[in-house]
């Protein structure tokens, strides 16, 4: 269950009052949110989804059968390309009950770059960290948020991305809370294993 769902009575009772068990992976910030997400899809016998999900792709790569079904949950606020039609035709072998999960999981490879992957020296020599450097600090703690700052507050024109969100939002919200934009630190380590998250006790 996503973090913030959790902290909705009324979701979690809905769900556990239904006979399921229920855990989360944590913030996506966590260092060891995706060692949990991995851990759960890979653990599953099958995972399923009522629309296409990051999920489902991760799922697939790693071997695990997966299935669409349901009514289809459509994101408020997002364009055509968040609707059934959009990414059944995208992703037609993720929506056949007849696709082999050999053919999904090669889609699923495609989708995440597998042949792309670098060992961990060698993406430190592609992006430039073998040595301490001040630009990537800067552009982390200063550009990044005063860009955002700016397109927030419609100084810069946003590109249009595959997903334009169409939720409006005033310069004012942004202004209400300026610190919340502001980039959290980075994590000083990470997770090269499996996590097991945690089963939620029942409320």
């Amino acid at each position: 269950m996503h973090v913030d769902d959790l902290q909705r009575p009324d979701i979690v009772n809905a769900w556990t009052s239904a006979g399921h068990q229920l855990t989360t992976a944590g913030e996506r910030r966590d260092p060891l949110f995706l060692a949990r997400v991995l851990w759960l899809l890979m653990s599953a016998r099958k995972v399923v989804s009522n629309r296409m999900a990051t999920a489902l792709v991760y799922s697939a790569a790693a071997g695990t059968p997966v299935s669409i079904y349901g009514p289809h949950f459509q994101i408020a606020g997002i364009s055509e390309t968040s609707s059934e039609s959009y990414l059944q035709k995208l992703w037609p072998e993720f929506y056949s009950p007849a696709a082999h999960i050999d053919d999904i999981r090669a889609v699923a490879d495609l989708e995440l770059g597998r042949r792309h992957m670098k060992a961990p020296a060698e993406l430190r020599q592609i992006l430039g960290w073998q040595t301490a450097a001040p630009a990537p600090f800067l552009n982390y703690w200063v550009g990044a948020p005063v860009e955002k700052a700016r397109a927030v507050l419609g100084l810069k024109k946003r590109a249009v991305g595959p997903v334009i969100n169409g939720v409006k939002l005033s310069p004012l919200d942004f202004l209400r809370h300026p610190l919340e934009h502001l980039p959290d630190p980075l994590p000083r380590h990470t997770a090269f294993a499996l996590v097991q998250p945690k089963i939620l006790e029942r409320p």
